[in-house]
């Protein structure tokens, strides 16, 4: 089941966040939320609550920590690619780490924020990435 990428309407593109900590999705949820051309259609607290969210609500894009506390860091990733290949995954995350950016990329991210730069990027980088572009915060190096 793949998704329509096409927009007919003016309708917001929905956003699902995935991060195991309550205040940071709701932060993330407003910044986004504060937009007139994105909206966070829902949050989980945990990789597999994100899979079952993503068959209801049919986000355009999923946000998602790596890693999340409770499976490896790649699984809601890797679940995704299976399911949806052409789904927008942006991860953020406090690893910056060469090693880890590029298994990100290799697990089939479409774009890696660095946390400490979230706020100054994100709108940028989701917007980036689903206009099908890539995004890889500026000061990272893989």
């Amino acid at each position: 089941m793949g998704m329509d990428t096409s927009r007919e309407t003016d309708e917001p593109q929905k956003i699902l966040i995935v991060d195991h900590q309550p205040l940071i999705l709701r932060g993330l949820s407003m910044l986004i939320d504060s937009t007139s051309d994105l909206n966070v259609c829902a949050t989980a607290l945990t990789q597999r609550e994100g899979v079952e969210l993503i068959a209801v609500y049919n986000p355009d894009l999923v946000l998602t920590e790596f890693p999340v506390q409770d499976e490896d860091g790649f699984s809601l990733l890797t679940n995704i690619r299976l399911h949806d290949p052409a789904r927008p995954v942006l991860i953020f995350s406090g690893h910056e780490a060469p090693s880890y950016v590029r298994a990100a990329f290799d697990a089939g991210a479409n774009g890696y924020v660095s946390k400490r730069e979230i706020d100054e990027h994100l709108l940028f980088a989701l917007r980036q990435v689903l206009a099908g572009k890539s995004y890889l915060s500026q000061h990272i190096r893989i």
